[in-house]
């Protein structure tokens, strides 16, 4: 009988012990957040804040590039919590069903600048899939010891005899096609008709006797700049220059008379996500001045604040670079700029076999 009452005892007690396990190891698994976003997104000056505010463990997958991202989360969709890429992704991720809305009033987009409070291709079917986090501007690069402001008030600086030789070209259709079809007046450059296509096709065969070479990534275009192998490159912005200044290169962005381009990224909360919640407060974190002054200045690369009140929490080095000391000299910046997207009335494959083409004759 004796031994009996022990056996229940001990029978007892390691319930209770299994029991606790499995609360302690069910918590510990609900306090880790799962993101799969661009590069720049898992440094941890970023996270921490986010961390020790929620006691949580922010885990963070990177790659670069929109495809590859969602690549990421298409092979593994039960991890993630939160995606980060291009808002103009964002209809693809909702058409292969990945994506849950979000409640807009949760974040003060109410305090973004325009068009980043009420940004395209985010809103489908009356609801929202996605936040904008940070943006930037495609213009041009320049070395200021060759050219001057003036000569690069114009895209038609390009085919100036000046640069014959000096022109980089960036091997990403998007931003360097879309930076020329502002040049030949297309408001939205992505957004053309077939005959403004051709006109765009023409005008990139006029540049080629101008290009130096076609460089391949981000890190090319930077390495050419600082040897002074080109003095020229459209289609970048403020995060080159970031860049280059910290190597101790003085290297130049502006947005031309004719206009630029604003890419942007955005987060969105994925499907069936297991820590909607914690991923909601992420949200929340990277929307507030502070998270916005952090997130926009990451090692990998920066981008310029949605939210107004961040910009008076960047540094004045910082300010000088993205050309916004304020919310209001932001505000104008973006209206030189009109939505970066995918091609609208023709299949992406069309304008990547004119820029196949374009790259051949070089």
């Amino acid at each position: 009988m004796r031994n009996s009452r022990y056996i229940i005892i001990i029978v007892s007690i390691l319930i209770i012990i299994g029991g606790l396990f499995l609360v302690i190891n069910n918590q510990s698994k609900e306090t880790e957040l799962n993101i799969v976003a661009w590069i720049g997104y898992d440094e941890a000056d970023f996270l921490k804040p986010f961390e020790e505010k929620y006691n949580v463990k922010v885990n963070v997958k990177t790659a670069v590039g929109d495809p590859n991202v969602v690549s990421l989360l298409e092979q593994s969709p039960d991890i993630y919590d939160l995606i980060v890429v291009g808002p103009e992704t964002v209809p693809k991720l909702y058409a292969k069903g990945l994506l849950e809305p979000v409640e807009v009033r949760n974040y003060p987009v109410d305090n973004f600048l325009e068009p980043l409070n009420d940004f395209p291709f985010i809103t489908i079917k009356g609801e929202t899939y996605a936040i904008p986090v940070r943006w930037g501007s495609n213009g041009i690069l320049y070395n200021p010891k060759y050219l001057s402001e003036e000569e690069v008030s114009s895209y038609s600086i390009l085919w100036d005899e000046k640069v014959k030789g000096k022109v980089g070209i960036w091997d990403y259709y998007i931003p360097s096609m879309g930076v020329i079809s502002r040049y030949v007046g297309n408001e939205k450059a992505q957004d053309i008709s077939d005959e403004k296509l051709s006109e765009l096709d023409e005008t990139l065969d006029t540049l080629r006797p101008q290009v130096k070479a076609v460089l391949a990534s981000g890190a090319d275009v930077h390495t050419a700049l600082a040897n002074e192998e080109v003095w020229i490159v459209p289609g970048g912005g403020e995060w080159n220059v970031a860049v280059l200044k910290e190597q101790g290169h003085d290297i130049a962005w502006t947005v031309p008379q004719e206009g630029g381009l604003m890419w942007a990224e955005s987060v969105s909360i994925v499907k069936n996500a297991k820590n909607k919640d914690l991923a909601d407060k992420f949200i929340e974190y990277i929307t507030s001045p502070e998270g916005q002054a952090i997130v926009a200045w990451r090692k990998a690369y920066i981008g310029v604040p949605a939210n107004k009140g961040a910009f008076e929490l960047l540094s004045e080095q910082q300010q000088e670079i993205i050309q916004a000391h304020n919310a209001g000299e932001a505000q104008e910046l973006a209206k030189q700029v009109s939505v970066r997207s995918l091609p609208i009335q023709q299949e992406e494959q069309e304008w990547l076999d004119i820029w196949q083409n374009f790259k051949a004759g070089i």
